[in-house]
């Protein structure tokens, strides 16, 4: 599973426009990625895909 990260424009813009803000923004995109990577890793497969080494499914 290995992918790169891409920080999203509108988020590294807000950064540069007001840094408070932009923290903020860059902390919840970062936490919702490894969130969203370690589902992946307890499941044993990325959102809606099917795999035959699924170990879990995911609700939310």
């Amino acid at each position: 599973m290995k992918k790169h990260l891409h920080l999203p424009g509108e988020i590294i813009l807000r950064f540069l426009q007001d840094n408070e803000e932009g923290i903020r923004q860059i902390l919840t995109w970062f936490l919702n990625t490894i969130m969203e990577y370690e589902a992946q890793l307890q499941a044993g497969a990325t959102h809606h895909e099917r795999t035959t080494p699924r170990k879990a499914h995911r609700n939310g």
